[in-house]
Parts: C-alpha cells; structure tokens; sequence
C-alpha cells in the first residue's frame, strides 16, 4: 500500500506537474493568439495603407499625366502665342509703312493744294487783267465803229471779229488755258 501510496503521491505530482505545463502551454497559447491577433490587426493595417498608397500612387500618376498634358498646352499656347507677336509684329510694320505713305501722299496733296491756290491766284490776276484788256477793246471798239459810222459803215475789223461780242469776252478767260 505504501507503494500504491507513492504511486498516487507520484501520479498526483506528475498530475500537477502536467496541469502546470498544461497551464503554462495555455497562457503561452493564449498570448500566442493575443499576439496573432494584434498581428493580424497591424496585416489589416498594413494592408490598408497599402491600399492607401496605391490609390495615392495611381493618383500621383494621374496627376503627373495631368501636369505633362498642361505642359503639352502650354507649348501649343506658347507656340501660338509667338506665332501671334510675330504676326503682330508684322502688322505693325505694315502699318508703319502704310503710315509713312500716308505722310507723303499728305505731303504731295498739300503740295498739289499750294501749287492749285497759287494756280487760282494766278488764274484770278490773269482773269482781272482779261477783262481789263476786253474793257479796252470794248471802247476802242467802240470808238472804232463810232468813227467807221461816221464814215459810212461797218468796218473792217469789226466784220467777223469774235473779240467785239461781249458773250465771247466772258468765255475768253477760260479758254485761253484749258
């Protein structure tokens, strides 16, 4: 009996012993599964930021595609726009030019308006002197055919000449020059 005691004794020791371990295998067990879970937490974590970095990654992408596709306009603008200088530039010159041809067909009519009054004068001094000369011939006419009465006619001079009709001393003037 005292060896069937012992070996209770002995059964009940390893009984303990096999609960401690089985106690200690299930604290390790249990923060075994505390550690996977917070690990399977930080995989879901990780996870998500990584899902989180390629959304940001695809819209880095897009915004680099944006930003190359603004530049690509830029260009077009750019180009467009020195396209337009130069056509303004060329614009402005012909204005110039036709500026400078203004001034000197200005000059040339205010010139051909000097030299028309100058003409005018001239042509007024001539008209006055004109219908001077026709007032002289008018009286020595005049006193012609008086004189050419009192001999007994028509004078010589006085048939077919056109300078005794006073109509054609009043269109004389004009004549004389165009």
């Amino acid at each position: 009996m005292k060896e069937l005691k012992n070996q209770i004794i002995y059964k009940d020791i390893s009984f303990s012993k096999a609960e401690n371990e089985i106690s200690t295998k299930l604290e390790k067990i249990q923060a075994f599964q505390s550690e996977i879970k917070e690990l399977e937490m930080k995989y879901f974590l990780a996870q998500k930021d990584l899902s989180e970095m390629d959304s940001l990654r695809r819209e880095l992408a897009l915004s680099r595609q944006n930003v190359e596709l603004k530049n690509v306009d830029l260009d077009l603008k750019e180009d467009e726009l020195s396209e337009k200088k130069g056509e303004l530039m060329r614009l402005r010159d012909e204005l110039t030019s036709t500026r400078i041809e203004l001034m000197d067909k200005k000059e040339e009519l205010m010139q051909m308006r000097d030299n028309l009054s100058s003409v005018q004068k001239t042509l007024s001094e001539k008209e006055t002197v004109l219908q001077e000369i026709n007032a002289c011939l008018a009286e020595q006419i005049l006193k012609t055919s008086s004189e050419s009465e009192m001999l007994g006619g028509i004078s010589s001079l006085e048939k077919g000449n056109e300078i005794t009709s006073l109509k054609t001393t009043l269109e004389l003037p004009y004549s004389l020059f165009f």
